[in-house]
């Protein structure tokens, strides 16, 4: 049995992809595959790369999925920190920004389901690219669910989960892409009855 004290929890990462995110397709000349969600984005290959995610074609789009193995494994008790990864298939210019916007929604066994509807407690900020490279991987600062925001009685149920690009500036249609969404969390772990435990973790890194 470990009983140094010292020891911490590493916080874990879970990255859920754009292509999780797929909801029906359009059928026309060649088969589209778009999210339902306001919108109704398209799912394109990025840049000819033979990989791909959500074409941004105006502010408001959004997508939207189930997250289900999030919450029973998290420690509820504990903040969850969420970023957005996405690409801009251009070379980004001054005044280029996006922001995103993450809801989410709890739903328990037995529970109706409901549209994801609650925003972060910290908010995503915008994110501007400081750089002229075509094509860059990029991830956002860092937002915050509380802890303690989720109902503990109901982790084996789901979670909902909706991301809109809720502010495009300069950015023309199609050029910046959607491709997972990141979520940080202390894992919840068994201990003997009778202790109790603090945990703290490193969770300043900067965006790039």
């Amino acid at each position: 049995m470990i009983t140094d004290r010292n020891l911490a929890r590493k916080r874990l990462l879970q990255r859920i992809p754009a292509s999780d995110f797929i909801s029906g397709q359009v059928t026309g000349a060649s088969i589209l595959l778009d999210g339902w969600a306001a919108g109704d984005p398209l799912y394109n290959e990025f840049n000819s790369l033979g990989f791909g995610g959500f074409s941004i074609a105006a502010a408001g789009d959004t997508v939207r999925a189930f997250v289900p193995n999030l919450l029973p494994l998290a420690d509820l008790s504990e903040e969850i920190g969420v970023r957005v990864l996405f690409g801009v298939d251009a070379t980004p210019a001054a005044g280029d920004a996006v922001g995103w916007l993450v809801t989410y929604d709890q739903t328990d066994i037995g529970e109706a389901l409901a549209a994801p509807g609650t925003a972060l407690d910290t908010v995503i900020a915008l994110h501007t690219p400081a750089h002229t490279t075509a094509s860059r991987l990029e991830r956002t600062a860092r937002g915050i669910i509380n802890a303690n925001t989720f109902d503990e009685t109901a982790k084996l149920g789901t979670l909902a989960v909706g991301i809109e690009a809720d502010v495009l500036t300069d950015y023309g249609a199609d050029e910046v892409v959607f491709l997972a969404v990141e979520f940080d969390y202390l894992p919840h772990l068994y201990m003997k009855a009778g202790l109790s435990e603090k945990v703290t973790a490193q969770t300043s890194q900067a965006a790039s």
